[in-house]
């Protein structure tokens, strides 16, 4: 592939990212599990847009397994308040932990 094609096919992966993702509100966030008829399936990162577009992160194209997702800020910010920080896979799955708050109660 030559350099021109190569930075084509980079502004296209750019703009579609852009599109699918800039000035978005993400109105839910949770972890789910990457493959419910697996039990040994861990559960990853999962946050849904406005437009109804859920995103994830995975360990690799095919999505076999769920990624971490890594965080940096030039500020310190979060819970901790850190400058860097990481979202972990294998926190408890979305719908098991609803269903946990409303047993707490």
């Amino acid at each position: 592939m030559s350099k021109k094609e190569q930075l084509k096919t980079e502004k296209y992966w750019y703009k579609y990212a852009q599109d699918m993702l800039l000035n978005k509100r993400i109105i839910a966030v949770g972890w789910q599990k990457w493959d419910p008829d697996d039990n040994d399936s861990q559960t990853g990162l999962v946050f849904e847009t406005e437009d109804n577009v859920a995103f994830f992160l995975s360990s690799d194209d095919e999505g076999n397994d769920p990624g971490a997702l890594h965080w940096s800020s030039f500020e310190p910010t979060g819970p901790q308040n850190r400058d860097n920080g990481i979202l972990p896979v294998g926190v408890m799955d979305n719908k098991l932990f609803q269903q946990a708050l409303k047993e707490e109660k």
